[in-house]
C-alpha cells in the first residue's frame, strides 16, 4: 500500500456512517481530511474527533446532488492543498537554514 502520510482526502458523506469511518481511518492514516457532508454540524464533529486525535481537518457543507456545491468543494480542496504545499515548503527552507547556521558554528 503507498503511503498516504501528509496527503489529503476529500470524504463525501464523511458527516456519518461509512463515511465517517472512513474520514476516522483517513486520519489515521496520517492524512489531512475534508470532511464534506449536507449536514455541516456532522461534518464539524468528525472534523473535531479527527482534530482530538492530533490530525488536520477541515468540514465543508457540500450537497453532491448540486453541480457547484461539489464545484466549491472542489475550489476549497484546491487553496487547502495550495495553502498547505506553501507552508511546508517554508518550513523546509527555515530547517535547511538553521541546518547550515548549526553546521557553520561547529566548524
Amino acid at each position: 500500500m503507498r503511503e498516504l502520510g501528509g496527503k489529503v482526502a476529500v470524504v463525501t458523506g464523511g458527516g456519518s456512517g461509512i463515511g465517517r469511518g472512513m474520514a476516522l481511518a483517513f486520519a489515521d492514516a496520517g492524512m489531512k481530511v475534508v470532511v464534506a457532508d449536507i449536514e455541516l454540524p456532522a461534518a464539524e464533529k468528525v472534523a473535531a474527533e479527527i482534530a482530538a486525535r492530533g490530525a488536520r481537518a477541515l468540514a465543508v457543507h457540500t450537497d453532491v446532488t448540486r453541480r457547484a456545491s461539489v464545484e466549491e468543494l472542489a475550489e476549497r480542496v484546491t487553496l487547502l492543498k495550495t495553502e498547505i504545499s506553501r507552508l511546508e515548503e517554508a518550513a523546509t527552507k527555515k530547517r535547511a537554514s538553521r541546518d547550515a547556521a548549526n553546521s557553520f558554528f561547529k566548524s
